[in-house]
């Protein structure tokens, strides 16, 4: 409920589909109809399927399965493929907002964390104050 500030409290709450997933990229797209535009950011990782593994040593054959004998060792072959976890579809608007939310966050991280991730020295995004960004 709004105060006298025309503050407003809202809860988070998870969805049942909520999970938490590690990403290493991203891949945006844009699509412009007449009805709008709208920006799709869909969440990636990269993931290795194991499809063979090659055991080192003398193996055979019993009632028990493969028994490896001799110091064993195992390399895998497999595959790397980009595993797409999820896609979030934003109007332009909300996707800035949310550009700006990270850069400031980012912009805030001490010196030795941005070294380590390599981030440029840089200020807080700018802002878009003042345009009207409520939900239609």
């Amino acid at each position: 409920m709004p105060n006298d500030d025309h503050q407003m409290r809202i809860s988070h709450v998870q969805a049942a589909s909520y999970k938490i997933a590690p990403i290493d990229s991203a891949i945006v797209t844009m699509m412009t109809d007449p009805l709008g535009t709208t920006l799709s950011l869909t969440m990636t990782r990269l993931d290795g399927l194991p499809s063979v593994e090659i055991v080192h040593g003398t193996v055979k054959s019993d009632e028990k399965g493969l028994v490896v004998q001799g110091a064993a060792k195992s390399t895998f072959e497999g595959t790397l493929r980009k595993v797409q976890e999820f896609t979030a579809v934003l109007r332009p608007d909300r996707a800035f907002e949310i550009a700006q939310v990270i850069i400031n966050n980012l912009a805030q991280l001490p010196l030795e964390e941005r070294e380590r991730y390599q981030l440029p020295n840089f200020q807080s995004a700018p802002s878009n104050e003042g345009q009207d960004t409520d939900d239609q």
